[in-house]
């Protein structure tokens, strides 16, 4: 499905040979660095949020981004629920960093997934990246209620590169069959 488009993640700029996603550095072996992207119509000047510490420690269990209260450039965290949007993306396409200092997370993506969120009736976002410390006390609390979050917020967002970049103008067989295939790789559902 994605053999005709240039490496993306590949350190040595080649394409795989496309014959399973194991085989793919797309999925599995790309060089991940610390990133957050821009939204499309960011000029890449933005400033960056970081995480309110105390407001993350308030809370235990499932944390999520609460959209009504970062606003001074702290990301603010509430408890996880049913109007929680979850966010699931690929590291390596680029949608962001960790939440201390000096990494951040990019105030125009944040301000879409807080459009995005609002879209859809939630009253906050989780996303690995603001929500996951480095802390490894604070990132194992984090990591254990990651089904958690998914399973009761209210929507879950896929942000993969390469499923949007697939054309769906002329959606044939093969290619539903492609994206059924790269999203249940991507969450691990047996075929």
């Amino acid at each position: 499905m994605f053999g005709h488009l240039p490496a993306r993640c590949l350190e040595r700029k080649s394409i795989c040979n496309g014959k399973s996603p194991k085989e793919c550095q797309r999925f599995v072996g790309a060089i991940i660095e610390d990133q957050s992207a821009h939204g499309m119509t960011c000029d890449r000047k933005c400033s960056k949020l970081y995480w309110d510490e105390a407001s993350y420690r308030r809370i235990s269990g499932a944390r999520s981004v609460c959209i009504e209260n970062s606003t001074d450039r702290l990301l603010r965290y509430c408890q996880s629920s049913g109007k929680t949007l979850s966010i699931s993306h690929v590291w390596s396409h680029g949608q962001g960093g960790r939440p201390e200092q000096p990494h951040g997370m990019n105030l125009c993506l944040h301000q879409r997934y807080v459009a995005i969120a609002k879209g859809l009736g939630c009253d906050s976002y989780w996303m690995d990246t603001p929500c996951i410390p480095e802390n490894h006390e604070l990132r194992s609390e984090a990591i254990a209620n990651i089904n958690k979050v998914f399973y009761e917020s209210k929507v879950t967002l896929v942000c993969d590169r390469d499923l949007m970049d697939i054309g769906i103008e002329n959606l044939t067989l093969a290619i539903k069959e492609s994206i059924l295939a790269t999203v249940s790789y991507l969450f691990n559902i047996p075929a």
